[in-house]
């Protein structure tokens, strides 16, 4: 009977052990592949790497226990997981062979349950108004989430970037939501002086300079840079759309965030800085 025990014991350890040291393996794959994807000078590399990435990305969330998998450790990946672990998301990006922004990602529930996310080709004109499904996504790379209560349900907040190949970046404060077990970007969330509020928040900015747009734990808001539009010195006939100097915000007022028109105050006598400890991706390894 000893010897049973000892070998269920041994059995049991071995089982455990196998995935976990198959997974440190996928994981340096991962981390190599991603790191071609993104910062490798041939088109033709990038797309063949980001091809594998998503391929062994795509087994690798196969496995029951995926769900404890951590990819934190891997570069130019970002994994938004709120505090209460219901869900989390993982996007990446790239550029192709023509040197446009591809966008990829997954929403992976706490159940194992996956929902792939396929980015639209093109922006559509309505981006703040309109509701996003999996299969039609507006693509971009998560940096941030925000989970909060509202009337006493559970709310998420993820914050992110889309570079436009316009030479504009687009950040976002964007709600997501499992209905019915799939995920839903975009809701009825955010209100000015209009009777109908936005799904979204969005700023757009020339991709040569920054831009913040972030939940500030201080404030208790949502805070984001003023753009404006000024003539580029450097080229005729062109404009850049670069921060002013002063900041507006939204405030969480009876569920719904309201608009406020300016904050700046002692509180903010410098700008307010954006989480250097974010996913977002460094200028000059994307050619920025």
């Amino acid at each position: 009977m000893r010897y049973l025990l000892l070998l269920s014991v041994l059995l049991g350890t071995l089982v455990y052990a196998y995935p976990q040291a198959k997974w440190q393996e996928q994981q340096d794959d991962l981390a190599f592949y991603a790191d071609v994807m993104v910062n490798a000078q041939d088109g033709s590399h990038r797309e063949r790497a980001a091809t594998a990435f998503n391929e062994l990305i795509s087994s690798v969330l196969k496995d029951a226990q995926s769900f404890n998998y951590s990819f934190e450790k891997i570069k130019w990946v970002s994994t938004m997981v709120p505090l209460d672990s219901a869900f989390r998301v993982i996007t990446w990006q790239w550029q192709n062979r023509l040197e446009a922004y591809d966008y990829a990602g997954v929403v992976q529930l706490k159940d194992g349950t996956t929902h792939w996310l396929k980015s639209l080709i093109n922006e559509p004109p309505d981006m703040e108004y309109s509701e996003f499904s999996p299969d039609k996504w507006l693509g971009q790379v998560y940096y941030k989430i925000h989970q909060y209560d509202a009337g006493g349900e559970t709310t998420y907040l993820l914050f992110g970037y889309r570079m436009s190949n316009a030479g504009t970046t687009i950040k976002t404060a964007e709600p997501i939501s499992i209905v019915a077990g799939k995920p839903v970007f975009g809701k009825e969330l955010f209100f000015d002086d209009k009777r109908h509020g936005k799904n979204r928040l969005m700023i757009r900015y020339s991709s040569n300079t920054t831009a913040s747009l972030k939940y500030d734990e201080e404030l208790d808001k949502i805070v984001f840079d003023n753009i404006i539009s000024i003539i580029n010195p450097y080229e005729s006939g062109a404009v850049r759309l670069v921060p002013e100097g002063t900041y507006k915000a939204y405030e969480l007022k009876s569920g719904k965030w309201r608009y406020e028109e300016s904050i700046m105050d002692a509180k903010y006598s410098t700008p307010p800085q954006q989480n250097t400890k974010t996913n977002e991706p460094k200028r000059d390894l994307f050619g920025r």
